[in-house]
């Protein structure tokens, strides 16, 4: 009889033998002896694929039963199974009891052969990742900003600008900017803007705000100034996270396989393991479009899918909520009066993702004379496109008022279309909308865009707004437009039509009298001549000129400015040239057009303190950062690659402005101006600074530097190549003629203890600075241990023994 047979048939009668060795009831000594016999090694195969370890199989009257440990350890879930036993402590599953489940043994009974449904598998979901940049600790700083501007224009002097100012540390920011501006007929004046108290939770991503502010509003309400508190939420805080759905798509696969997604703006390809799986599409697919799924399993087979998708950047993710809670006092005369403050407003507004293709929207405004709430949803309606409603009811002076609006639109690569309807009644009032004329207003907009290829695109609008609607003075405005764009050998041509329409007549519910009408045509063609300069021809209704720009660099350069026309038949003449350095920009510009002559300067600038460091800036803006180099010799500082203009170095910090806040900013010094013996990290540091705060960043310690050496014995000649020396902080070997470098020098006081072939002797090292920290060009004498108490003693009274430099001399023959 052949092996393979002979083990199958002493497996078979082991269970002849022991019938119910899986019986409920069998007593403990049986129920060893039957484990014994029955359990047996066999090689696992699980949908064709051989795994490395064996598992252990029980045979019982013609059923195969596996611990549950093993199953699960072939990667597969299983929920309570009706026939499941236990055997010396150890569940096991008969095999025959699995739904999506066969199995069979081989001939020879070693290899168990498995074939399992995707459904057994764990589910694989897979979404783009989200990592939380930690926001680096914030130390003090002060700013100023201004952009100041000083014309003369047909014999009128004019000064206006803004200025910003404000402090900043862990605590939050605190700001107050001022409008100033004065002619030559009256006195320069200042109005204030805004002041408040700024403090930012990016790991709740929510904003505290307490002064002036700007309301949250909603599609049916407009924002409003106010002073008072607003805390919400606020997604810029973290912007690396995806808070609106993104499309999934899904599939299965019964063994390892390779998944390749192929959309028309990207392609993306990773494993997956056995099993149902959903994959997230990137976050840049924004509006319709469709997907290419290609599964590609171990076998090589391909099975291959298309799916068609919409995604909408206004919606939320399901279960993300966004909320804000807004309560003081409505801003008037914004601009004009600098503590003008009107009616108590509050106003409290939410919106949640419901689903990845639903998203609703609540909010609720109350002032001394209105009261106002409104609800609304998004929703995507499959891969056709996304629609939204909304309604609002008011109460004030004017009564009761509703407000309903509706939208929809659809992106796509080749066409985008939207359109929206708006309408309101006489009786609607907004929070701090100051208007007392009857009758409603309605709003309708239309507007799509086709892309032609290689040929350019076409982009066409048309509005229409009506005022008064059921009062005395109805007014409807008209506006439609269309233009043609395209790229030609690199430049770039548009042309276009606009026509306006505005009717009215005191006689309501008709337009048919001071009607006004206007059709224009307009086109530009733009011809780059490098990174910062083009020129470009503009023409309009009655208007055409020529120009040419150079715009100003990232760093310090000229910018230039020349146009040459005709206006209405009058010359049309500009031109302007700016400089921008570390501290600023300066702008002159001069024009003449259709008679009129006029010069302007303007000045645009900062001024930033921080951690006692003072300096000008080109701007304050978004984040700081102070950048310590422990450089003798000043080194470039470079933020994402590109180098600022000012070098650090020992005891010249930099200050960086235009960091991005909540975000990875790279900072890093430029390698090559790094000499080795300066022992500094050149790789780029990552930081995150939060709004308008200032962090620290250092690239090795000002405190403690490299310093080269020249050891000498008492007579001059070189201390012995190899020989060893150590101090408090670490080791060294003696180089050649007798040098050493010193990695944490610390200043003069430092001790070194050199051991060679000729013994041992002591280093009092001198203060260095400069080149003479580096050159090595005056040698030091290394003073045998013998002799050394007596010298260190001696060096109480005279200090220059500690310091003992003699002159280099030859060695003796």
């Amino acid at each position: 009889m052949p092996l393979a047979h002979a083990r199958v048939a002493a497996v078979l009668a082991a269970v002849l033998a022991v019938p119910s060795v899986l019986a409920p009831g069998l007593g403990p000594a049986r129920a060893q002896e039957a484990a014994a016999v029955d359990e047996m090694p066999v090689g696992v195969s699980v949908n064709g694929r051989m795994l490395p370890d064996p598992g252990l199989l029980v045979l019982r009257q013609g059923r195969m039963f596996v611990r549950r440990s093993d199953f699960e350890a072939w990667g597969l879930m299983l929920q309570a199974a009706p026939g499941e036993q236990v055997l010396n402590g150890e569940s096991y599953v008969p095999l025959d009891d699995v739904k999506g489940l066969s199995a069979r043994l081989d001939d020879d009974g070693a290899t168990l052969h498995v074939t399992a449904d995707a459904s057994l598998f764990p589910r694989l979901t897979m979404e783009p990742d989200h990592r939380r940049v930690p926001v680096a600790a914030a130390i003090p700083a002060q700013f100023l900003a201004y952009d100041l501007t000083l014309s003369r224009w047909s014999g009128d002097t004019q000064l206006s600008g803004l200025v910003d100012t404000g402090f900043s540390g862990e605590w939050g920011v605190a700001t107050s900017s001022f409008l100033v501006g004065g002619s030559g007929s009256s006195r320069l004046s200042a109005s204030r803007l805004e002041t408040s108290v700024r403090r930012d939770f990016p790991e709740r991503r929510m904003r505290l705000v307490v002064g002036d502010a700007v309301g949250r509003g909603a599609p049916w309400s407009r924002p409003v100034r106010y002073g008072g508190l607003f805390l919400g939420t606020d997604f810029s805080l973290d912007p690396q996270a995806v808070n609106y759905p993104l499309p999934m798509i899904s599939g299965s696969a019964i063994t390892p396989s390779t998944i390749e997604l192929l959309s028309e703006s990207s392609r993306r390809s990773l494993d997956v393991g056995p099993g149902a799986f959903d994959l997230a599409l990137q976050p840049r697919l924004n509006g319709a479009g469709q997907v290419t799924m290609s599964v590609r399993d171990l076998a090589g087979n391909v099975r291959q899918v298309t799916r068609s998708f919409y995604a909408s950047p206004n919606l939320l993710r399901p279960g993300l909520s966004e909320f804000a809670f807004e309560a003081g006092a409505l801003r008037r005369g914004f601009g004009y009066d600098s503590f003008d403050y009107g009616p108590v407003f509050a106003a409290a507004g939410l919106r949640r993702g419901i689903s990845g293709s639903l998203t609703l929207e609540g909010r609720v405004e109350i002032s001394g004379a209105t009261r106002m709430a409104g609800l609304g949803g998004s929703v995507v309606l499959a891969s056709l496109g996304e629609v939204s409603v909304s309604g609002a009811v008011s109460q004030g002076r004017a009564g009761t008022g509703t407000l309903v609006r509706a939208s929809a639109q659809r992106i796509t690569p080749a066409y985008t279309i939207s359109a929206s309807y708006e309408r309101a009644d006489a009786g609607f009032r907004q929070v701090g909308e100051s208007r007392f004329n009857g009758g409603g207003r309605s709003e309708m907009v239309v507007a799509g865009g086709l892309s032609l290829g290689a040929w350019g695109s076409i982009n066409a609008s048309y509005a229409r707004l009506r005022q008064g609607v059921g009062g005395d003075a109805p007014t409807r405005f008209d506006l439609a437009s269309a233009y043609y764009s395209t790229n030609l050998a690199g430049a770039y041509l548009s042309a276009g039509v606009q026509y306006t329409r505005r009717l009215h007549d005191r006689r309501a519910g008709e337009f048919d009298g001071g009607n006004s009408r206007s059709l224009g045509l307009f086109g530009s063609l733009t011809i780059p001549l490098g990174p910062r300069r083009h020129v470009s021809a503009i023409a309009e209704q009655r208007r055409a000129a020529v120009t040419f720009d150079q715009n100003l660099p990232e760093g310090t350069g000229v910018g230039l400015r020349a146009l040459a026309g005709i206006d209405h038949g009058a010359p049309w003449l500009e031109g302007g040239v700016a400089y921008r350095s570390g501290i600023g920009d300066l702008r002159v510009d001069a024009a003449s057009r259709r008679g009129r002559q006029g010069i302007q300067f303007n000045a645009r600038g900062g001024a930033l303190r921080i951690d006692g460091e003072l300096m000008a800036t080109q701007h304050i803006d978004e984040g700081f950062a102070l950048v310590d180099v422990a450089s003798e010799t000043p080194v470039t500082v470079m933020v994402e690659n590109r180098p600022r203009p000012r070098k650090a170095g020992v005891g010249k910090p930099v200050i960086v402005t235009g960091l991005q806040p909540y975000a990875e900013n790279h900072i890093a010094i430029d390698p090559s101006e790094v000499s080795i013996e300066a022992g500094l990290d050149t790789q780029a540091q990552v930081v995150a600074p939060g709004w308008r705060q200032a962090v620290r960043v250092g690239f090795g310690s000002a405190e403690r530097l490299g310093a080269r050496l020249r050891l000498v014995d008492p007579r001059g000649n070189p201390v012995q190549t190899g020989s060893t020396f150590a101090w408090n902080g670490g080791s060294g070997i003696v180089g050649y003629d007798g040098e050493v470098w010193i990695e944490d020098y610390a200043g003069g006081g430092m001790v070194l203890r050199v051991t060679g072939a000729n013994g041992a002797c002591r280093v009092a090292v001198p203060q260095l600075s400069g080149e003479a920290r580096l050159m090595a060009s005056a040698p030091v004498v290394c003073i045998p241990e013998s002799e050394w108490a007596l010298a260190h003693a001696g060096a109480r009274h005279q200090p220059q023994l500690a310091d003992a430099v003699i002159p280099r001399k030859e060695p003796r023959p």
